[in-house]
C-alpha cells in the first residue's frame, strides 16, 4: 500500500484511521477516528494505542503486534473494544497493516477502524430494534449495498434502489456487473477481489441504471467479517455525477476561454511585481518578443521612456489602493524599435492563489492616424465653408476684371506700353484666380471634373513647367504600361506642381527631383482609407533640407507653413484634391536628407481618348449667343468679349427671361446658336432649371454651364444634365473662344 493511497483514505475520511509505531505511540489519526472516540487530534497524539484499548484485549493486542514484529505476518483484522474519552466502550473492526524498513523491521502500522458497535448490539437486541436499524440504513442519503464473496448482491438500501432503477428484491442474487459500466468492469472487479483480501478500497466508477442512464459514484468498499472470515463486502457510495458534469463544464469553459484569450485581437497579460506571469499571442505580435523573452523582461522595459514615469506612478498608486484611470493610453517600444500607441485597461485579480494584475492592451496606432486624417478633413471642411461663401462673388468680379483686361489686351499693339501694363495686370489677376481656385478646392461638394488621362504625360508636363529655368532637374522612372487615371487633369497637375515647387525650394543649391510611378493592387487589409482595387502609385522624392519630425504631421494643415513666403495652402490643396479623387497622399522625410511624397490614385478601366481639334472655320464666329447671368459686370464683360469675336449677343438676368427669349427666337426663325447659363441665380431660375425648360423647347439646344463656385455635381457631370460644355469663372477672351469653338465644331 503506497503513501499516495493512504493519503486518499485520510482525505475521504469515510473510516477511522491511525498510524501507530511498534512502541504503540499514535503518530497520526484522521478526523473520522477522532469523532468515533471523542478525542481531539492533539489528545490522541499524546497517548499510546494501549491507552484506548479495552483491558480485556491487551493480551490479544500483544500477540498480534509480536507476530508483525517477528515478521510472521504483515497485517491482521480483529474485532475488539476501544475506550472513548467519555468512558464508553465501543466495539470496532480493526484492520491493521505494517510497513517495513529495508532491514525488514517494522516502521509503522496503519490501522483502519470501523465502528461496528451497532452491528454487535443488533445481534443481541430485539426484532424491533433491528427494524429501526434497517430504517436508518434504508433512509440514509447514501448508496449502501452488500455483496457476497461471489460478487452477487445481498442487499441494497432504498436510496441505491432509486439509483439502480430496480427493487432490491429483483437485484438480490445478481452479479454487481449488472449495474457497472462495461468500460469500468475490469477495474471494479479488481477492486472487489482486493477487498476480499481484507483491504479497504476507495474508488470512482461509472454505473448504469435499468434505463441505461449513466452516473458516477465515489465508493468506499470494506470487507465484511464473520467468525474471523471475510464473507463479502459492504459499499458506501456518493453520487458525484453532477459534480463531474460541473467540472467538465468548467474545464470546457476554461478551454473556450483560453481559445478566446489566445485569439483575441487585444493583448492580454498577467503580471506581478513587473514580471509577466502570462501573455497571449497578441502581446507577442505587438511587442515582437517571444513568450519566453517576455517572461524574462521587466514590464516597464516595454514602455516608452517618456511614458515610463507616469506608468510607474500608476503602479505605485494601485499598490496602495489609490484610484487610477480605468483605461489610459501609453506608448510601447517593440523589439525592432517601432513605437505603438496602446490603450491599457488593468484590474487586480487573484492568479494562482496570489494577487496579480490583469491587463488588456489594444493597439490604437492606426486609429490615431485615422483620427488625425479625420481632423484634417474637418479642418478642410471648415475652410470649405469659408471659401464657398466668398468664392462665387469674388470670381464674378474677377471675371469682369480678367475678361476686360484680356479684351483690352487683344485690342492693343503687342510690345506697346499699354500691352505691357495690361499683361502685368493680367498676370496679377491670374494669380488672384489661382489663389481662389485653391480655396475652391476645399469647398464642400466641389467635386473634380474628371476625364481619362495619361498620368505619364501629366507628370512630365507638370514637372517641366515648374522646373523651367530652375537649377533643379527632374528624372523619371515611369513604365510605359502605366494604367490610365480618371481625374480632373487641372487639379492633379496642381498637386504635382505644388509638391515639386516645395522640392525646388528645399534645394536652393540645385539637385534632382525623382518622379516614379507604378501600378499596384490594394486589398482590404490596408491601413490606408482606400477601397480595394487597382491603383497607380506616384512617388516624388527630393534631396533637399527635409522636414523636421515635429513639423511633418502638420504639413497638410490649412495655412501651416515654415516658409517666410507662401500661403500655406499648397500641400493642403494637394491633400484635399487627392481625397476628392478617392486617393491617399502621405509624406516621409528625414531632416537634412530629403522628402518623399507618395500618392495613391484609383486607376481607370477606360482607355485615354484623345480629342481631335477641328480646323478653323469662318462659320465659327457667326450666329447669335444668349448669355444668362445675374451679375451685371459679368453680363457686360462676356457680351463685350463675344461681340469682339463677331457674335451677336443678347443677355438676361435670370432663367425666366432666358426661356422667354429663347422661345421667341425659335418662333421667329432666328434661333440662338449657343447659350451660356450661370448655374446659380439668387431668387430666380438658375442654369439647371433653365436648361430643363430649354430642352423642352429645343431638344438640340447647345448650352454651356458657367459658375464661379458650386456645390452641385452639375459642374463635373454637366453632360448628364443637357449641357455640352462647362466654363469656370473667371475666364479670359481666349478661354471663352476655345470653349465655344469646341462645342460649335462638335
Amino acid at each position: 500500500m503506497d503513501k499516495e493511497h493512504i493519503r486518499q483514505y485520510f482525505e475521504l475520511g469515510l473510516i477511522g484511521m491511525a498510524f501507530v509505531t511498534p512502541e504503540k505511540n499514535i503518530i497520526e489519526v484522521n478526523d473520522f477516528l477522532c469523532d468515533i472516540l471523542g478525542y481531539t487530534r492533539d489528545e490522541l497524539l499524546r497517548i499510546k494505542w494501549s491507552d484506548i484499548s479495552h483491558p480485556d484485549d491487551l493480551r490479544l493486542n500483544e500477540i498480534r503486534l509480536n507476530q508483525m514484529l517477528s515478521g510472521d505476518v504483515d497485517g491482521y483484522s480483529i474485532e475488539k473494544s476501544l475506550i472513548c474519552k467519555d468512558g464508553r466502550s465501543i466495539f470496532v473492526n480493526i484492520s491493521s497493516k505494517c510497513t517495513r524498513r529495508d532491514d525488514g523491521s517494522v516502521e509503522q502500522i496503519l490501522s483502519l477502524v470501523q465502528d461496528i458497535t451497532k452491528r454487535k448490539n443488533a445481534e443481541d437486541i430485539t426484532r424491533e430494534s433491528e427494524l429501526k436499524y434497517r430504517t436508518v440504513v434504508e433512509n440514509a442519503r447514501e448508496y449502501i449495498w452488500q455483496l457476497d464473496v461471489k460478487g452477487n448482491f445481498v442487499f441494497i438500501n432504498r436510496y441505491a434502489e432509486e439509483m439502480a432503477g430496480v427493487k432490491s428484491i429483483d437485484l438480490e442474487g445478481k452479479h454487481f456487473s449488472y449495474s457497472v459500466h462495461h468500460g469500468d468492469l475490469e477495474y471494479v472487479t479488481a477492486i472487489f477481489l482486493d477487498t476480499l483480501n481484507g483491504n479497504v478500497n476507495n474508488y470512482q466508477t461509472r454505473i448504469v441504471d435499468e434505463k441505461g442512464n449513466e452516473g458516477v459514484l465515489l465508493v468506499q468498499t470494506i470487507p465484511l467479517h464473520e467468525d474471523g472470515e471475510i464473507t463479502g463486502t459492504l459499499s458506501f457510495g456518493r453520487n458525484i455525477t453532477e459534480r463531474i458534469k460541473t467540472e467538465e463544464a468548467l474545464r470546457e469553459s476554461e478551454d473556450k476561454y483560453r481559445t478566446l484569450v489566445e485569439q483575441s485581437h487585444d493583448g492580454i497579460y498577467i503580471y506581478k511585481r513587473n514580471r509577466f506571469l502570462f501573455v497571449n499571442d497578441r502581446v507577442c505580435e505587438l511587442t515582437g518578443y517571444s513568450k519566453e523573452e517576455l517572461y524574462d523582461l521587466d514590464f516597464l522595459q516595454l514602455i516608452h521612456p517618456d511614458d515610463r514615469a507616469e506608468i510607474e506612478r500608476y503602479e505605485r498608486n494601485r499598490s496602495i489602493g489609490k484610484d487610477i484611470p480605468i483605461v489610459y493610453q501609453t506608448r510601447i517600444v517593440s523589439k525592432d524599435g517601432q513605437i505603438r500607441f496602446i490603450d491599457l485597461s488593468v484590474r487586480i485579480i487573484t492568479y494562482q492563489g496570489e494577487s496579480a494584475i490583469l491587463g488588456l492592451g489594444r493597439d490604437i496606432s492606426d486609429q490615431l492616424k485615422l483620427d488625425e486624417e479625420r481632423q484634417k478633413v474637418q479642418s478642410l471642411e471648415s475652410l470649405g465653408i469659408f471659401a464657398g461663401g466668398i468664392a462665387h462673388d469674388f470670381n464674378n468680379f474677377l471675371t469682369g476684371i480678367l475678361g476686360n483686361i484680356s479684351l483690352a489686351k487683344s485690342m492693343s499693339e503687342p510690345g506697346s506700353d499699354i500691352y505691357r501694363i495690361l499683361s502685368n495686370s493680367e498676370n496679377a489677376s491670374n494669380k488672384a484666380s489661382s489663389l481662389t481656385h485653391q480655396l475652391l478646392t476645399f469647398a464642400k461638394g466641389g467635386v473634380p471634373v474628371k476625364e481619362n488621362v495619361s498620368i505619364n504625360e501629366l507628370l512630365r508636363q507638370s514637372a517641366d513647367f515648374v522646373l523651367s529655368g530652375s537649377n533643379v532637374n527632374a528624372s523619371y522612372d515611369i513604365p510605359c504600361d502605366l494604367w490610365a487615371l480618371n481625374v480632373d487633369k487641372g487639379q492633379i497637375s496642381q498637386v504635382i506642381q505644388n509638391i515639386i515647387i516645395n522640392a525646388d525650394q528645399s534645394m536652393s543649391d540645385g539637385g534632382e527631383v525623382l518622379i516614379k510611378a507604378r501600378n499596384t493592387e490594394i486589398d482590404s487589409k490596408t491601413s490606408m482609407q482606400l477601397n480595394p482595387g487597382r491603383y497607380v502609385i506616384i512617388e516624388i522624392s527630393d534631396s533637399g533640407t527635409g522636414i523636421l519630425e515635429d513639423h511633418l504631421s502638420n504639413i497638410f494643415d490649412p495655412f501651416y507653413s515654415t516658409k517666410k513666403k507662401g500661403s500655406g495652402l499648397g500641400l493642403t490643396t494637394a491633400f484635399s484634391i487627392i481625397k476628392k479623387h478617392d486617393g491617399n497622399i502621405a509624406a516621409q522625410s528625414k531632416y537634412g536628407i530629403g522628402t518623399t511624397f507618395t500618392i495613391h490614385l484609383p486607376a481607370s478601366t477606360d482607355k485615354v481618348i484623345r480629342k481631335k481639334i477641328g480646323k478653323d472655320s469662318s462659320e465659327i464666329h457667326e450666329g447669335r449667343i444668349l448669355v444668362m447671368d445675374d451679375k451685371e459686370i459679368v453680363r457686360s464683360t462676356v457680351s463685350s468679349m463675344l461681340e469682339h469675336l463677331a457674335y451677336e449677343v443678347e443677355y438676361t438676368m435670370n432663367g425666366e427671361e432666358a426661356i422667354e427669349k429663347y422661345r421667341n427666337a425659335m418662333q421667329n426663325g432666328e434661333p440662338f446658336r449657343l447659350v451660356i447659363l450661370d448655374l446659380s441665380v439668387p431668387g430666380g431660375k438658375g442654369g439647371k432649371e433653365t436648361i430643363e425648360e430649354l430642352m423642352k423647347i429645343d431638344p438640340a439646344v447647345r448650352a454651356i454651364v458657367s459658375s464661379g463656385y458650386s456645390t452641385d455635381p452639375i459642374m463635373s457631370r454637366y453632360g448628364e444634365y443637357g449641357f455640352m460644355g462647362v466654363i469656370m469663372k473667371p475666364y479670359t477672351l481666349g478661354k471663352i473662344e476655345s470653349s465655344m469653338r469646341e462645342i460649335i465644331q462638335s
